[in-house]
């Protein structure tokens, strides 16, 4: 038996689709475990993708991250709801509430692979950016500053938290400035 982070996901119309679990250990960090995230089995006439564990009530503004984790960082980090699609494949399909107007990914910053070139946090979340803006929504992904760390698979916005404080974060308004650079091709 062990501690445990539970989040239920969601399906872009709310219904709820399974359980996301993370076994933690004593401490409350992941526990030593082959492994430690599991989602339970869901029924077959729900889906997966498109859906996200929702942390919080949404606002105009929504950030998204992979995990549960580096999402409340990201809540901590810039002051803004976030929720967590689990990880990079979810993130690329993921569904926003009609009233998010921007959506700003987290992107983990992860090592490339000959799958994923550009790594696959990177690359996921350049896709969903993409499929945003194709809804009508402004979306930005940020990635962290900083190398990867030596014997590390990746870097995510939790890292930064705990490295640099909430000084690691950019603004908002720094955000919504680069995210309309981008949509008009004009300097931030």
């Amino acid at each position: 038996y062990y501690h445990a982070m539970l989040g239920i996901i969601q399906a872009p119309n709310g219904q709820p689709v399974t359980i996301h679990r993370t076994f933690l250990d004593s401490s409350g960090r992941k526990a030593s475990v082959e492994s430690p995230k599991k989602l339970m089995e869901y029924p077959k006439d729900r889906k997966l993708l498109g859906g996200a564990i929702r942390l919080m009530k949404p606002g105009k503004v929504l950030g998204v991250a992979e995990g549960i984790e580096t999402s409340l960082a990201a809540i901590e980090g810039m002051g803004i709801p976030a929720w967590s699609t689990v990880n990079a494949t979810m993130l690329e399909h993921f569904i926003p509430p009609d009233e998010v107007e921007l959506v700003i990914v987290f992107a983990d910053k992860d090592r490339p692979t000959e799958q994923h070139p550009r790594g696959h946090g990177q690359e996921a979340a350049s896709a969903l950016v993409k499929k945003m803006w194709s809804m009508g929504k402004k979306a930005i992904a940020i990635t962290p500053k900083g190398e990867i760390p030596d014997g590390e698979k990746s870097l995510d916005w939790l890292d930064i938290l705990n490295r640099d404080g909430v000084k690691g974060f950019p603004s908002l308004d720094a955000v919504r400035r680069a995210a309309y650079a981008q949509a008009f091709g004009v300097a931030a």
